[in-house]
Formats: C-alpha cells, structure tokens, sequence
C-alpha cells in the first residue's frame, strides 16, 4: 500500500472517539451512533467527561421517530445487577420450611452467593449429556474404594498378611463389578471409554496397595465407609438452629472413618477421597471455602456410639453435640485428604519394583492435619523415622517436627468450634435471603472460574458495584483469629 500511494502520509485512526471535539464528529455515523454513544456516555458514571459531540448525539437519538429503537441500546446505563435480599416467604418457597442442606453447598454459597442462589435454590443445570463427566468418573473411584473395603472386612483377613497379589485381584474384581454399572454400560460403548475404564483400574489398583501400606505400617483400621448422616438412614443429620423455631439439617456422607486406639482410647480419622491433590488450608476454613472435612470430623465425633457399633468397636460417647472434647470420649486424630490417582513420577530407569513402590506411596501420601501427640502418630506410622511417606508429619529425635500439619488438641477444639460458628453463620445468611452478586477471589483463585451462571448473572468488573470480596490470611496470624473466631467475609 505505501508502494502504491507513496504520496501519501500515515494517519493513525482508532476504533473508539478520543472524547474531542472536533474529532468525534468522524465517529458519528447512524450505523454506528447508538452503540458509541453508549459507550461514551457510561463514562459518566465513572465520573468523566464524555465528549460534546455525544451529548448532541443523545439528544438525537431519542427524538420521537427514534426513541423506541435507541430506548433498547440507551437502556444499558441504566443496568444493574445488584440484587436486593429475598424475604422470608420465598426464602421459604425455595427451600422449604424444614430445609436441607449440604456442606458441599455451603461451600457454594461461601464462594458467592449468587451461585449457590442460582444452583440449589433455583435448581439451574446444564443440559445433561450422555458422556463421561469428571463427577462420574469421581463417583466410580469412591464406589471401588467403599467396595474394596468393606470386601476386605467381610473376609475378616488381617491386612498385615496380605500380598500384592491379592490385593491386586481383589481390587480388579470390584472393579469387574462396578464398570458395567455406569450410565447403562458406559465404559463399554466404545474403545475410548473401555481405555477409560484401564484407566480408572489401575487407579484403583494404586489406591488399593497404598492403603493396605497404611495399614501394614499403623494401627488405624477403617470401621466404616460411605457413612451417610441427614439420609434417612446411617447416622442423625447434623442440626444447626437459625431460629427459636426453625433450623436447618446438614446432610452428606462421610468416605472413611477410621479408628486407632493408645491405650484403652479411641481416636477418630476422618479419610476423604479426592481425585486430585488437595490440602487444608485454614485460610479456606476460615473464610467457609473448605468446611468438609471438619463438619465430617465433628459428625463422626458426636455420632460416636451409633459409628462404633457400626464398625463393632466399643466405644463411649462425647457429652452431646457442640460440647467440648474432654477425656470422656473419643478424641480426634485428625482429617485426611487420599488422593485417587496414578502418579507420573520421573525417574532414570530402570527402576526396582520396591523402589517404585516407595515412589508412588510417597507421591500419594496423605494430607490434611493431625494431632499433636507423638503416641498417636506412631499409632498411624510406626515405621518412619524422619518424614513420614504415608502422613503430612515429620518426626525427630525430640518428637514431632516443625513442618508436620499438626495441632494440639486444645487447638483442634477451637477449630471445631469455629467451623460450628461458621456453619451456622453461612445458614443464618442463606436462610435470611442472601442472593449477592459477590464472588470471592484469592490470588490467581477465583469463583467464577469453574461457575457457569456467568452469563446469568452478568458480573463484571466494570460495572458499578461489581467486585470480587478479596480473602487474604489475617494479619494477626490464622490459628489467633480461629481462637477468636474472627470473620472472614472479605
């Protein structure tokens, strides 16, 4: 082009007016006029100037031969999507008057408000599609694990004497029983899906060696699985008052609970699994982004005798929901995230089977915290003499090192008792009508990354009121605000 106008100079044109006049008269076209003058004009809310051109522009469009067409584009300076809180009827309509909940949706509704609103107060999905959802991949691995347990307890072998190999064909056989259960034979429809299917096999074959590991090398046996509380069957629903006369009931199911013992008392562990690798991050639990774990820990402790007959472990009960952790009862020994998955782990090969084996139990090893009392973590790991490859512990020639995710038990009962207050507090909000537009974020972390109401709600940074409710660790220290019960709304 400069070859072939070479006379001519360079002038640079751009795509929005540059607010003077005279040069927004060349912006101002009918094709184009209503979107522009829209654009221009929301500056005013900022506080800016918009240009003179666009005030006579304005005036223009909403002449009366164009005001009913300008009326639908002009409307957008007047939007807003702020939402004013729902009244007590139809907080009622939409969640009835004896509601229930889930700690996975408070942590919904702890994440923005409006997407809990949206998911299970209307009920809003996605069109369900005849494919494999990373859900049902999940509820496969969960299934496997439950059966391979209970399979294992029914046979009434000591995990101590079992052999690669029949933990091996154990695991393949639940997991023969299980593939054709999955949205009408599934994994067998096609090639890709029976790859899947191998897939999620050798998953389980890893889950399956690494916890009899667990076992072989600690004294924590698991009593029960897939408990389920809240369900009409199992344990009671844990019950959270929001008024004299109302409360909410808090349903789930609880993956593994296991019991270990020093002495004659009994120590409770909470196993959840996961299908990736996750820690507990109390500044989660502070701010009511990761309850789970705990509500589940708190469940199993106050459900104490009805867990040990399940399980057939004798046992006494805690004083009663809500009450302090005394020496009367069960103790907890800690929450613990299993991660379900096959591990990728670079090495110069070859590479022995045992060293391999040691690779993938440390690559699988367990998170979350534990107590602080070295008697009961040997009880979990009598083998380790350092860092611990099953737990997030270290140990050393004094006892339990600085880097273990450990609490004392005084500390572990101001947790509780702050994620009871937390529970509580979100029920309260939900159930007074709470439906904000307010979605957290926390460093590269954010609640709509994964949300898909987005075009439904239509939060954006840009328009006036909309902004993220930023979660950031408390300055005086997160176990000092947890001891306080301090919020953490943002």
């Amino acid at each position: 082009m400069k070859r072939v106008f070479s006379g001519l100079g360079e002038v640079t044109a751009a795509m929005e007016p540059p607010g003077r006049w005279p040069d927004d008269l060349d912006y101002v076209v009918p094709a184009r006029a209503r979107g522009i003058a829209a654009r221009r004009l929301s500056l005013l809310r900022q506080g800016l100037r918009a240009g003179d051109a666009w005030a006579e522009v304005y005036r223009w469009l909403i002449e009366p031969e164009r005001i009913d067409v300008s009326r639908v584009v002009l409307g957008s300076l007047s939007f807003t999507n702020k939402l004013r809180p729902l009244d007590g009827s139809l907080v009622r309509r939409l969640y009835g008057s004896a509601p229930e909940t889930s700690v996975s949706r408070l942590e919904r509704f702890s994440a923005c408000p409006f997407y809990h609103f949206a998911s299970d107060g209307l009920g809003l999905r996605e069109r369900d599609i005849y494919r494999l959802e990373p859900a049902d991949a999940g509820t496969f691995l969960h299934n496997a694990m439950k059966e391979f347990v209970e399979r294992l307890s029914s046979l009434g072998a000591d995990w101590k004497d079992l052999t690669e190999a029949d933990i091996t064909s154990l695991a393949n056989s639940v997991v023969d029983k299980l593939v054709p259960e999955v949205r009408d034979e599934l994994f067998m429809s096609s090639a890709r899906y029976r790859y899947v299917a191998d897939a999620l096999r050798r998953i389980v074959d890893r889950a399956a060696l690494v916890t009899a590991e667990h076992m072989r090398r600690g004294g924590f046996r698991p009593v029960c699985t897939e408990v389920r509380f809240g369900m009409g069957e199992g344990l009671p629903p844990y019950r959270i008052k929001v008024s004299p006369r109302e409360e909410v009931v808090l349903r789930g199911q609880i993956d593994r609970v296991d019991v270990g013992f020093t002495g004659m008392r009994p120590y409770i562990r909470i196993v959840d699994y996961k299908s990736s690798t996750r820690s507990l991050d109390l500044v989660d639990v502070w701010s009511g982004l990761s309850l789970q774990l705990l509500v589940y820990l708190i469940v199993a402790l106050e459900n104490w005798p009805l867990i040990a007959r399940m399980g057939g472990v004798a046992g006494t009960a805690l004083p009663g929901p809500g009450a302090p952790l005394t020496r009367k009862g069960p103790l907890p020994a800690g929450a613990l995230y299993f991660t379900l998955r096959d591990p990728m782990i670079p090495e110069k090969g070859p590479v022995p089977p045992d060293v391999s084996a040691r690779n993938i139990t440390k690559a699988l090893r367990m998170t979350g915290l534990l107590i602080d009392d070295l008697d009961v973590l040997r009880v979990m790991d009598c083998d380790s003499r350092s860092h611990s490859d099953i737990i997030p512990v270290t140990f050393t020639s004094k006892g339990v090192g600085g880097r273990s995710s450990v609490a004392r038990l005084e500390d572990f009962e101001a947790l509780l008792g702050y994620v009871r207050r937390k529970v509580k507090e979100m029920c309260d909000r939900i159930f007074s009508g709470d439906i904000e537009i307010a979605p957290y974020r926390r460093g590269e972390k954010r609640a709509c990354t994964f949300c898909p109401y987005g075009p439904l709600c239509s939060f954006d940074i840009l328009l006036p009121g909309n902004r993220y409710r930023v979660i950031a660790p408390p300055p005086g220290g997160i176990w000092e605000e947890i001891r306080g019960g301090g919020d953490a709304r943002g």
